[in-house]
């Protein structure tokens, strides 16, 4: 994979949306089954860079979500519309996702594709998800209330909101941030709101695939209540909490995190495959 940020940018695809708006998508290409992987908020699809490394039996298509990298902005955009996009960008690929992955705010978009049951033969995993955020009112998030103008890239806000209880890269975190600061800021404004607004809880019942929740203990996030909301939730679901990680962690302990999904998935076709005898 691409190690610097005009290579990772230079490989993405622009995907054109009936509404005439467009999204950048990552496509690995390659004759495995598809996995569908969906960043978190103020993320982009370089938010998968490591993680992407360890998942080889994929093909694997990354998008910008809307408003994000380098993809067209939404003032509209809710989990319903931006699925909706991401069902366009499946057809116009050509493949229909046997894996979705969602990171965060991706893990609202991976469950309500879940209740949609929006692709067959479908398998979630999510990465420090929640089915209800619940942030009106955090006081860490007051800066991003507080943003007017483009955001600094020198801006605190931006060093602690991306902290992580493990050494990252500090290069892949200037990339990052880097990302981040060329989002608009009504962008900012509008997937906050959209994040303190959806509550999943009453559709979880709804879901019939086969559910991952991976979430890292030390998350000042979405800590345990969060996960535990998933799996009360949530009919077919396994969770796994990792000791000493955060909020991100495909970006602290990416090669981890590949091999707890790949395991799993292992396990599901051998559980299929017993069942067919």
């Amino acid at each position: 994979m691409p190690k610097d940020k005009d290579a990772w940018r230079e490989q993405k695809k622009l995907v054109l949306l009936p509404s005439g708006r467009h999204l950048a998508v990552v496509d690995t290409g390659g004759r495995g089954e598809t996995a569908l992987l969906l960043h978190g908020y103020s993320d982009t699809s370089r938010s998968y860079r490591a993680l992407c490394q360890h998942l080889n039996r994929f093909r694997l298509i990354i998008p910008d979500l809307p408003g994000h990298g380098d993809s067209s902005d939404d003032d509209c955009a809710d989990l319903s519309t931006i699925v909706e996009d991401l069902a366009t960008v499946a057809t116009r690929l050509d493949c229909a996702p046997s894996l979705v992955v969602g990171h965060s705010f991706g893990s609202l978009l991976a469950m309500e594709i879940a209740v949609q049951k929006r692709w067959s033969r479908l398998k979630i995993v999510t990465l420090a998800g929640s089915p209800c955020p619940n942030l009106t009112g955090l006081k860490a998030l007051d800066p991003i209330r507080l943003f007017v103008d483009a955001v600094d890239g020198a801006d605190p806000f931006l060093t602690h909101w991306y902290s992580s209880p493990v050494e990252l890269d500090p290069q892949f975190l200037s990339k990052v941030k880097a990302d981040a600061v060329r989002m608009a800021v009504r962008s900012w404004h509008h997937y906050l709101a959209l994040l303190e607004d959806t509550d999943l809880r009453g559709k979880l019942r709804d879901i019939e695939a086969p559910f991952l929740a991976i979430a890292g203990e030390c998350d000042l996030l979405f800590d345990a209540p969060h996960v535990d909301a998933l799996c009360q939730g949530t009919k077919h679901v396994q969770s796994v909490m990792l000791k000493g990680l955060g909020h991100n962690p495909h970006w602290e302990e990416p090669a981890q995190v590949a091999a707890l999904i790949e395991d799993w998935l292992d396990t599901l076709m051998r559980q299929n495959a017993r069942a067919l005898r």
